[in-house]
């Protein structure tokens, strides 16, 4: 009897391990900063809400686009001053993102666009 419930302990091991190598891999999140790193965006949770964190005074968006978005870009607005974070509403998963400084009345400074790999 002791056999039987060592066997069934092993096989519900094996199974286990069998299940998590199965499981679809956790997407890692993706983050950019803003030129001079005024504000920092990144993908948050489970990659389906950008967070935009605003390091310096002024004003700052992270323009991101979403898988099932069709190409269209996104904006996630933080006006609330150094030390905070906003964050976009929950939707695809977020395929590339960038950070931008506002510029009042001129072109707006973006970094580089950050992809998912």
């Amino acid at each position: 009897m002791k056999r039987t419930v060592a066997k069934r302990a092993a096989g519900l091991i094996v199974a286990g391990a069998a299940l998590l190598a199965a499981s679809p891999a956790v997407a890692s999140s993706m983050g950019a900063y803003s030129p001079g790193g005024k504000a920092y965006a990144y993908s948050y949770g489970t990659n389906t809400i950008v967070a935009i964190k605003q390091n310096a005074d002024g004003k700052s968006y992270a323009a991101y686009k979403r898988a099932a978005g069709g190409g269209d870009t996104y904006h996630a607005w933080n006006k609330s001053g150094p030390g905070t974070t906003e964050y976009s509403d929950p939707g695809s998963t977020v395929t590339q993102l960038r950070a931008c400084n506002w510029i009042p009345d001129n072109d707006d400074e973006c970094g580089s666009w950050s992809y998912r790999q």
